[in-house]
């Protein structure tokens, strides 16, 4: 047995604090009672069953008394039915209707009571001698009293037994006899099955009603009754609570009762929240109680006689012998028996009284007086449903917490402020006394506010106040007046809270004007809440995230307020977890909404929720709930939630109003709990608007104090009409609102019910029938009129499509422009575009129809400057108005076009734009036009007709209505005369005068309430920080650590030192003084260091992971000010950005290499440093083995590669120290705490290493020595916050001391530092621009550039040698910015040169471009190039088709500390290794460094889309979009998603595992292997090759259009007809001008023969003879035609051409996609393809080029002979030796072709060796070539029927055979031009190609070619140098070399006359060519 000191409870209640009493339940909670009783019989049976036992003979015994004996058909053995296993069949065990029987039920339930009662107290070992100790009281419910009563008396065990028995013995007659007098009048079996499946239970005599007031339920009682006969009536037996109830009467009549009640709740028309409370139908819950007999009513009064006769001489309770009190009423003494007659005249018998408070008296249970007590201990039944339950309601909030001894589970929670439901017995048993012992919530101890003194003065401190620092009393958002800057502001500076109206904005730049307004006119450090309205969702829409931005700005927005409705848990939880808010307000409007409010509080605990409950009687929006109901019904639930901050308003207008509600005396009188429920402040609204400071109009404010106002209960007849002045009408939300009953109110009300309510689809008919009586009473009552208005003196009313364009523009002005002569001014701005696009469309009507302008016509594309614009119509659209009227005199005439009536419908509906102030139409949407944005009217009268008041609407409350009596009272009057009766209120009310001590400090909200801890308790350290040390110290460290938000400028940011404290999860307190507080960490390292001292607190947060370990103190400085207990705590700002800068410094200065300087010689005219006030910082950084074995390490670089491979990440180990240099001077002024890396990029220079052109520059290696140069790119201002971008350059020493140091790598890093930033003198950008390509066409042109003050010609003579009708300028500009404000320059320069760009590409100075402006808006330079011209060299990216699909994924896992790579890269940003650096930042825990993954990420790039060389990786750059933290596992994914210049375009995105957030995105170039672009040669070309290109391509249509003009130019022919049509013939006629130039054309086409001298054989001529190319065209010639058999196309002097042109578009066309990189590829032509690969590498114009590929064409096309069609004999024919048979070889096809030759005499020769034994060309004759076909054809069939040959043997003999056979039949005696060559095994003969090309045949046509060549091409565009390594002539296979090696090489398979001379004078040579390079003269060609 325990002793009392073992029970946690027990020793409290030994020591005084706690008080308990004990309660005993009654009949009907629970029918499953017997199962409780064997429960206690099993787990208590040392201790209970020899009681049970003798209870039990007890019953056994009276139950066989005669008298009853009836009514115990089963008996009463009690240890029978124990002692059977419950698994025993019903024989053994009753069932459960015998069960709750009251004969039955009635005794047992007290021996289960008993029972119960004895088995705890033993186990706390407390004996009934202990009973007045340790219990205050008892109390019974219903039949329990009886209990209560009996253990009352007892002393000991002994006579608890004897106590025992009375008590049963009493139950027992009390049930035995009541069920023998009560005579039941059941209910028909089908009507209990139908009560059953309704949910009402199983018919008995008592039921349940639940939900209903007492006066509701007992007027349905009274009219049940009437008629009914007495002993069938039905009356109330218990009043549980206010709303629950238990009614006593015969089933048949509670059946009626419950249709009774089903019938007055249902059929309503409306929803129960639209209707007003008084006239609700009330929806109670019923159900039957599991009873036999009617107990507490009079239909039990036949069995009193019986009762007292059974128990007069057996059972005698005196009531002197309590020795507790039973049953304490509020308003009664305890149970005394003194209202129960005594015969005797003695000690008072209790027995008839325990009988008659069962069986005839009401229980009033809701008085049962339990204020003595801390605990109440149930002792059931029931369980959590029995009488404990019911107490709980009952007693919540009263201090008293109730345990349930049935409850055997563990308490819920240990928080000691929550009340947890109900206990269990497990806290009776925990045993003390350290042990938490919770306590019941008391809300009059928990939230009653206090008096708190202030440096202002004494302050009602309350939970409101604590949140704030501000007194309880507030100003709710009120559309539209809290929607002025000026009002809020006076009432903040007054020094009270109030809501700002954002209801009444439309867009978001006039809410941030106001706002940004409102915080210039308030203190600095108040915090401004914004009001939004959830019904109003477009609203909504762009609010939420508009405030969002704002506080990402650091803008002071502490606060949102949501009206209109409660969004869901999910919404607000979305709303306070990211707008950065200090504490978010609701304001539900029902039961329902309440509840929801408290669901987003449970779902964010420690986030302070505003709950405003107004009720009905507002103004304004409103319910229709009743200001007290809700409020007692969800109190409890409410307060169950610590972060609910509860505020109560409406009808409020004094102290007397407010003190109710804040001291918690409201409910008292309204039948609720008892205990006080206090508010934590108060709301005003109506009260205000008639203050000085309001901008309600003055006839407004003078409606609103007419209005008398209504007491609380009489404000629903606003419903009705007219209440006390004040009326509820339906908002354009739907919603009911209060207004001052006004004219234009009573017409809004009378809408309503004639229009508004009626469905959608009957309101046209509606509208018509009433239209005359509408459109008057808007013109007469309204404060929007119909807009229609004649001219006519009356003004009479019509549509608009009746009114002509002048009535419509001049009525439009009338009605948005308002005011007097000389002051007038626009209602909103928005107007000013409707009236603006109305009259541009009525300009552009009527301007050109009888314009007095137009005296004569236009010419042709000439218009008149338009009159309308914006800017004329906002100054004075009267003006306008008349002078568009001017020039279009047909407007005042001519009505509204019917098209232009719905255009002006569109205006009127304009998106961002103030609803009209007017009514344009009766139609679907005119609900909108009426009621839509209706409220801002009652402050401006001004915009209303007449100026009349009477015509607005005006919000009031009417309660509140009779407290505004007076206008013009100044705000802080109105409330500081509440807040001063509030205050006088609690100092005599509460603390009996001004002499009390009142508290000192006004602690924080998250201060705890200390005196409630209990013991074992263990506060954070938090708690510990702000409650332990010195008194004093209390106030300055309490607000430090506890507030919410510091003032840093005029913004509010969170209070860093709280996050602090987040972050020392690992520190303990070593030393608390009076003045400082310092944190350790377990290894005895200083973390943290609080200073007073004087006004300044000092926090110093120490860094350990440093260069050298050595500790780096972050040094942060606050004031503590308690005069703004709003904002206590306000951080230095002065030098703060410096002294977190000076930390940064020394922790990213590498003290191993040479620190950066700044540069004081910078000039940002010689280099791209951006201003003369941010200096470059230059380094100097050798790459030693050990640091980079220690980066490669760090990033996880492979083994083989730590000490090998310099990687490109390296170089941020480089450049880092600079760049962080150059980010931290002085005039970027930034606050490093905030901020953000970026991006970051390594750019590889460009540069030429030994595999060739076009490669990057060698990479970094171990043992450099390199320079570094860190300079600032940029600085803006941007809505996130400042961005500055760094660039920092690596150069490595040149090879000997003049060498200039050579450019390796360019670093960009991208920087942001968060938060707001006006200081614009520190911004600027310097920026290369793209260059900039400007057309001159005409000397205009360049005079119009001329003209420009920015542009100066270097010489203008230079333009006389120029060709101004076609001449291309380049511009190379650089453009330095400094910004005035963000959108307004304080400087531009933009300089540069322009260059005349050639042909080939050579730029030639022209002039420069010097432009300096101020204060401007955009750059008129690049606006001027950008207008005319275009950007030219822009890196196009070629998008993939597969883009998108990633090629390889992989995972990489982030190592769990950053430790190793701070070190390696010098990064010591201590948020990577510091948890209290993290948390000092707000971020969720140690984040690893951006450049960490960057590393990871590149090697991946490196190892999958580089093959492993790192060499190939040319740029590489990344934005860090996503936090990584240690442990992470990030996916990688790359994909190949296009081309760049030639190099793959790699696209990376990098995404969390766990969450799928994206953390990393990026790109990279990488160079491909070496690319040789091969251009194919004649015999490829087909129809319509390359004109889907053409259509596609503007690049390739450029180049097709250019050959375009030179062939119709040159030939008078269409090349793109050729290709797309292959035309077999073209007719060039020469008539007229253009006819004779191309004449003379062909005239002058020549080529040369070599012509054989007398000495000379013919293959050895040297003598050239010109020849003209088209002998048949005469002077006299009237036309040529161009003739081809196969088509022009395939013809050789169209086909070569037409195939240099697709080939050179296709090319071109790749490289401007970025496909290919000219400047990094070979170039090699097959045959023809050599003149295309000639033109992509040097300068030979297109035209130029053309010209001689057309000679060449005519030259060969002539050179074999023809036959009248044009045909010739000869072919070419393509041949795959290992197509023929197996071994057959180059040689062998050798050896068949000259066998042909030899045997047939007919010519043919392999002239192309394409692919080694697999392709040849052969050219020659048609029978040659057949031949050739045919034998290649039967060798291969001969294989097939043989097998395959033998390789080593020779088959000459079976060569000669077919040959011999062949050359007899038909094909040698057949006409060469007859032959068609087909394709065989083998061969495939050339389509188009019917000339020998590359045989000795046209040897002789060389010479003569070479000739036309030097003359065609112009030597001096070429540039031989282009060629060097990139071109690959056909005749040596190898790149060119300007080399003695190379030349002889050519010269050897040439015999070059011209080379032999060249390598016979090499040096002399070799000299003049490197003079003549830099002017790019042709040598090396003519040379050739």
């Amino acid at each position: 047995m325990r002793t009392p000191s073992q029970s946690a409870l027990l020793h409290a209640q030994a020591s005084g604090k706690a008080r308990l009493h004990g309660l005993f339940g009654g009949q009907g909670n629970n029918k499953h009672y017997f199962d409780e009783l064997r429960v206690v019989w099993d787990t208590y049976a040392p201790s209970v069953r020899d009681f049970i036992e003798s209870l039990s003979s007890v019953l056994h015994t009276l139950s066989q008394d005669e008298r009853v004996a009836d009514q115990y058909p089963h008996g009463l053995d009690v240890l029978r039915w124990l002692r059977s296993p419950e698994s025993e069949s019903s024989e053994s065990i009753p069932d459960n209707d015998y069960l709750i029987s009251a004969p039955v039920s009635f005794p047992l339930i007290g021996l289960l009571q008993l029972a119960h009662a004895k088995a705890v107290c033993m186990s706390l070992g407390v004996g009934p001698e202990s009973f007045p100790h340790v219990f205050s009281g008892l109390a019974g419910h219903s039949q329990g009293v009886v209990v209560a009563a009996a253990v009352a008396t007892a002393s000991d065990w002994a006579s608890f037994l004897d106590a025992s028995i009375k008590a049963i013995t009493i139950l027992f007659w009390i049930g035995s006899r009541c069920q023998q007098v009560f005579h039941q009048h059941s209910v028909s079996e089908e009507m209990a099955r139908e009560l059953e499946s309704d949910g009402h239970g199983k018919a008995s005599p008592m039921l349940a009603v639940v939900n209903i007031q007492r006066r509701q339920l007992e007027a349905v009682i009274q009219g049940l009754n009437q008629g009914l006969p007495s002993d069938k009536h039905a009356s109330i037996a218990l009043a549980n609570s206010i709303s629950s109830f238990v009614v006593s009467g015969p089933e048949r009549t509670l059946a009626a009762l419950i249709q009774t009640l089903d019938a007055a709740s249902g059929g309503s028309p409306r929803a129960p929240a639209r209707v007003p409370y008084s006239q609700r139908k009330a929806s109670p819950t019923t159900r039957f109680l599991p009873i036999t007999i009617p107990c507490h009513c009079s239909l039990l009064d036949s069995a009193l006689p019986l009762i007292d006769s059974d128990l007069r001489e057996i059972c005698s309770i005196p009531a002197s012998i309590l020795r507790l009190p039973v049953n304490q009423l509020r308003a009664e003494s305890p149970l005394d028996g003194g209202d129960i007659d005594d015969d005797d005249g003695g000690d008072a018998n209790l027995t008839p009284l325990l009988v008659r408070l069962i069986t005839s008296r009401p229980v009033e249970w809701a008085e049962m007086d339990f204020t003595d007590a801390t605990h109440v201990i149930d002792f059931g039944p029931g369980g959590t449903s029995g009488a404990g339950a019911l107490t709980h309601r009952n007693v919540v909030g009263s201090g008293v917490r109730v345990i349930v001894a049935q409850k055997l589970d563990e308490p819920e929670s240990t928080n000691t402020n929550k009340s947890g439901g109900l206990g269990s017995l497990a806290e009776l048993l925990s045993p003390g006394p350290g042990s938490i012992i919770r306590w019941g919530p008391d809300w009059a101890r928990d939230h009653r506010p206090s008096l708190v003194r202030t440096a202002s003065g004494l302050m009602v401190g309350s939970k409101l106040s604590r949140l704030l620092g501000l007194p309880p009393i507030m100003v709710a958002g009120m559309t539209p007046t809290t929607t002025r800057p000026e009002f809020v502001a006076a009432i903040m500076n007054a020094g009270y809270h109030v809501e700002f109206a954002a209801g009444g904005y439309h867009s978001a730049g006039p809410l941030r004007s106001a706002l940004f307004k409102l915080r210039d006119l308030i203190p600095v450090g108040r915090g401004i809440t914004i009001n939004v309205i959830y019904a109003a969702p477009k609203a909504i829409a762009w609010q939420i995230p508009f405030i969002r931005q704002l506080r990402a700005e650091g803008f002071p927005v502490t606060g949102l307020t949501v009206g209109g409705g409660v969004p869901t848990p999910d919404v607000a939880t979305e709303y306070i977890t990211t707008l950065g808010l200090e504490h978010i307000s609701f304001k539900p409007g029902s039961t329902a909404a309440i509840r929801q409010v408290a669901e987003i509080a449970r779902k964010n605990p420690s986030f302070p929720v505003i709950l405003q409950w107004t009720g009905g009687r507002g103004g304004g929006h409103h319910s229709a709930e009743d200001m007290y109901a809700p409020l007692l019904e969800t109190y409890a639930e409410l307060r169950s939630h610590d972060n609910i901050v509860l505020v109560a308003g409406s009808g409020f207008g004094c102290a007397a109003d407010v003190a109710p509600f804040l001291d918690g005396s409201w409910n008292l009188a309204r039948g609720g709990q008892l205990c006080p429920m206090p508010f934590d402040g108060a709301l005003l609204g109506s009260r205000v608007m008639t203050c000085v400071e309001a901008l309600t109009s003055p006839d407004a404010k003078r409606a609103i104090a007419a209005a008398p106002g209504v007491p609380d209960e009489e404000w629903e007849r606003t419903y009705s009409g007219p209440t006390g002045g004040v009326m509820s009408i339906v908002s354009e939300m739907g919603e009911p609102i209060h207004v001052i009953a006004t004219r234009g109110a009573r017409l809004w009300a009378q809408l309503d019910k004639m229009i508004f309510s009626l469905d959608r689809k009957k309101r046209p008919q509606a509208l018509a029938a009433h239209r005359d009586y509408i459109i008057s009473r808007l013109n007469a009552d309204f404060q929007r009129p119909w807009f229609g208005k004649r001219a006519d003196p009356n003004g009479t009313a019509c549509e608009v499509s009746d009114m002509t364009y002048e009535q419509v523009a001049r009525r439009l002005v009338e009605l948005m422009f308002v005011g007097v002569v000389g002051g007038r001014r626009w209602i909103d701005t928005s107007y000013v575009g409707f009236v603006a696009a109305f009259l541009t469309r009525t300009e552009e009507r009527f301007r050109y129809v009888n314009s007095p302008c137009l005296e004569g016509e236009l010419k042709d594309g000439q218009t008149l400057e338009a009159i309308t614009s914006e800017t004329a119509c906002r100054l004075d659209p009267l003006a306008l108005l008349e002078q568009v009227l001017r020039e279009c005199p047909l407007v005042t005439t001519t009505r509204v076009m019917h098209e232009d009536v719905d255009y002006f419908m569109q205006l009127c509906r304009r998106p961002g734009q103030k609803p009209v102030p007017f009514v344009p139409a009766l139609d679907d949407n005119f609900e909108t036009w009426f009621k839509k944005d209706s409220l801002w009217q009652s402050e401006d009268t001004e915009a209303v007709v007449g100026g009349d008041a009477d015509r607005t609407l005006i919000l009031h409350g009417p309660v509140a209505a009779r407290h505004t009596c007076q206008v013009d009272e100044p705000v802080h009057e109105v409330l500081d005369g509440i807040n001063c009766g509030v205050i006088d209120h609690f100092m005599t009310s509460s603390f009996g005068g001004p002499s009390h001590p009142f508290e000192e400090v006004l602690l924080p909200l998250s201060f705890p309430r200390l005196n409630r801890l209990n013991e074992g308790d263990m506060p954070d350290l938090h708690l510990l920080l702000m409650r332990t040390g010195p008194v004093a110290a209390l106030p300055w460290r309490s607000a430090l650590f506890g507030s919410r938000l510091v003032v840093q400028g005029r913004d509010l940011a969170e209070n860093p030192v709280r996050n602090l404290l987040d972050g020392a999860s690992s520190a303990h307190v070593a030393d608390i003084q009076l003045d400082s507080v310092t944190l350790y960490t377990e290894a005895s390292q200083t973390l943290l260091r609080v200073s007073k001292l004087e006004s300044i607190i000092q926090v110093l947060v120490f860094a350990h992971v440093t260069h050298g370990d050595e500790p780096v103190p972050l040094a942060l400085e606050f004031e503590y000010r308690s005069e703004t207990p709003y904002a206590p705590i306000w951080e230095v700002m002065q030098n703060r950005n410096e002294r977190i800068g000076t930390m940064y410094r020394h922790l990213w200065r590498n003290p191993s290499t040479q620190s950066p300087s700044a540069s004081p010689s910078a000039s940002p005219s010689a280099s791209p440093s951006a201003s003369p006030s941010v200096s470059p910082c230059m380094g100097s950084f050798t790459i030693d083995s050990a640091r980079v074995g220690a980066f490669n390490r760090a990033i996880g670089y492979t083994k083989a590669h730590q000490l090998a491979t310099v990687p490109m990440d390296f170089a941020i180990v480089i450049c880092w120290a600079p760049i962080c240099g150059a980010l931290l001077q002085d005039p970027i002024q930034g606050d490093v705490l905030n901020l953000v890396h970026l991006a970051n990029e390594y750019e590889v220079a460009e540069g030429e290493d030994e595999r060739g052109p076009g490669r990057g520059s060698p990479r970094l290696k171990i043992g450099d020595e390199l320079q570094t140069r860190a300079y600032v790119k940029s600085v803006t201002i941007e809505d996130s916050g400042k961005a500055v971008q760094v660039a920092c350059e690596v150069r490595r020493a040149g090879p000997g001391p003049d060498k200039e140091n050579a450019l390796v790598m360019t670093v960009y890093s991208s920087f942001l530092f968060r938060g707001s930033y006006t200081d614009f003198s520190s911004t600027f950008a310097r920026e290369v621009e793209k260059r900039l390509e400007l057309n001159i066409s005409s000397e205009t042109d360049i005079a119009i550039l001329d003209s420009k003050p920015w542009f100066r010609l270097d010489d203008k003579s230079q333009l006389d040698h120029l060709n101004l009708t076609n001449l291309t300028l380049e511009f190379h500009l650089e453009t330095m910015t400094r910004w005035q404000s963000r959108s307004t320059y304080a400087s531009l320069d933009t300089t540069g040169r322009a260059y005349i760009r050639s042909e080939t590409g050579d730029l030639t100075p022209l002039g420069t471009v010097n432009y300096r402006g101020l204060e401007h808006r955009t750059n008129p330079v690049l606006s001027y190039l950008r207008r005319r011209g275009r950007i030219i060299n822009a890196q196009r990216t070629q998008s993939l088709r597969t883009s998108g699909s990633a090629e390889h994924e992989f995972e990489v896992r982030i190592p769990s500390s950053n430790e190793a790579y701070s070190r390696a890269s010098g990064d010591f940003n201590p948020i990577h290794v510091s948890p209290l650096f993290a948390r000092l930042t707000n971020l969720p825990g140690t984040i690893t460094h951006g450049m960490y993954c960057s590393a990871v990420v590149r090697q991946c790039v490196e190892k999958y889309a580089a093959s492993r060389d790192p060499d190939r990786i040319r740029n590489y750059k990344v934005s860090f979009v996503g936090m990584v933290l240690p442990d992470d596992a990030l996916k990688v994914s790359l994909c190949h998603s296009g081309m760049q210049a030639g190099l793959r375009v790699i696209d990376i995105t990098v995404i969390n595992k766990q969450t799928g957030a994206k953390v990393l995105t990026g790109s990279a170039l990488v160079a491909q292997p070496s690319t040789t672009v091969v251009f194919t040669g004649q015999g490829s070309q087909e129809k319509g090759m390359g004109q889907q290109l053409y259509a596609s391509s503007p690049v390739a249509r450029s180049i097709w259009d250019r050959a375009e003009a030179y062939f119709e130019s040159q030939f008078g022919v269409s090349i793109l007809d050729i290709v797309r049509n292959n035309p077999k013939e073209i007719k060039v006629h020469f008539g007229g001008v253009r006819g004779r130039m191309l004449r003379q054309n062909y005239l002058s086409m020549c080529h040369y023969e070599a012509a054989p001298s007398e000495t000379t054989s013919a293959t050895e001529a040297t003598t050239l003879r010109r020849r003209p190319i088209f002998p048949t065209v005469t002077p006299t010639s009237t036309s040529y035609t161009h003739s081809s058999p196969n088509g022009l196309l395939f013809s050789t002097q169209f086909a070569q051409p037409a195939l240099t042109i697709m080939e050179l578009a296709a090319f071109k066309d790749m490289e401007a996609r970025g496909i290919v990189n000219a400047g990094s590829c070979q170039f090699a032509g097959h045959s023809l393809g050599e003149y295309a690969a000639l033109l992509s590498t040097t300068g030979i114009m297109l035209e130029n080029l053309l010209s001689t590929v057309f000679c060449r064409g005519m030259t060969m096309q002539d050179a074999v002979e023809r036959d009248e069609h044009g045909r010739s004999g000869f072919a070419m024919v393509a041949v795959d030796p290992s197509r023929v048979r197996n071994g057959f070889s180059e040689s062998a096809l050798r050896k068949l072709v000259g066998h042909i030759q030899t045997q047939t005499g007919f010519f043919i020769e392999i002239v192309n060796l394409n692919i080694r034994n697999r392709q040849y060309v052969c050219a020659g004759d048609l029978r040659a070539l057949d031949i050739l076909q045919r034998v290649c054809d039967n060798l291969k069939e001969k294989e097939r029927a043989e097998g395959p040959a033998d390789p080593s043997k020779d088959d000459d003999g079976y060569l000669q055979q077919t040959l011999a056979r062949l050359t007899n039949n038909t094909t040698t005696k057949a006409v060469p031009h007859q032959i068609q060559l087909q394709r065989g095994t083998a061969t495939v003969p050339l389509v188009g190609v019917d000339v020998p090309f590359h045989s000795s045949l046209l040897r002789p046509r060389m010479s003569g070619f070479r000739r036309a060549l030097q003359e065609g091409l112009n030597l001096d565009r070429v540039r031989p140098q282009r060629l060097v390594g990139k071109y690959i002539p056909n005749i040596t296979g190898a790149p060119f070399a300007l080399s003695r090696e190379y030349f002889e090489s050519v010269y050897d398979i040439t015999a070059s006359e011209p080379l032999r001379h060249v390598l016979d004078d090499w040096d002399n040579w070799t000299e003049r060519i490197h003079k003549e390079r830099e002017g790019g003269h042709g040598t090396v060609v003519a040379a050739c």
